[in-house]
């Protein structure tokens, strides 16, 4: 299992709310995953969103599993309390043969401090797969996760979302 850590950022918003209305819009989520993503309403704390993923770099041994240079992803978003804020839970199902052997889980924390809010989290990669086959998944995984990671902070920032001072 490979993990990515998301560093703390502080948001320009007054509340844990406020960042879920904002971090997690529509608007954002199509800024960052493409115009073409589907974002549902939120119904009992959870939605689905869905969206394609460029996978044409790939590397050679887990590209046979892909049908195309796009895959096909599905996202299950929970939002739960926590203490002083709100945790955000993602679980991604990918729509290709032989998804299963693949997980990804992104998890976001948005916490309320000082009148203020920040946002932090992990994203798991796991490939169950035969060592090499394993490290050469997990590591493309950690990779266009990290690539993801960086956009949606751009994106935040350009939308002004991002406290001066992080």
């Amino acid at each position: 299992m490979k993990l990515l850590q998301v560093p703390p950022l502080t948001l320009s918003c007054a509340s844990s709310h406020a960042a879920l209305a904002a971090v997690f819009s529509p608007d954002t989520l199509r800024e960052v995953h493409g115009p073409g993503t589907h974002v549902g309403a939120f119904v009992g704390g959870r939605r689905t969103l869905c969206f394609d993923v460029d996978v044409s770099r790939v590397p050679r041994p887990i590209r046979c599993f892909f049908c195309g240079p796009r895959l096909r992803v599905t996202t299950a978003q929970t939002v739960t309390a926590a203490p002083a804020g709100l945790d955000v839970t993602n679980d991604i199902t990918m729509h290709f043969v032989g998804s299963e052997l693949f997980a990804v889980r992104p998890t976001f924390s948005l916490r309320d401090h000082d009148g203020r809010v920040t946002v932090s989290g992990r994203v798991q990669h796991h490939a169950r797969l035969p060592w090499p086959l394993r490290g050469i998944a997990e590591s493309f995984m950690a990779a266009h996760s990290e690539r993801e990671l960086l956009k949606f902070k751009r994106v935040l920032q350009r939308r002004g979302l991002v406290a001066p001072d992080s």
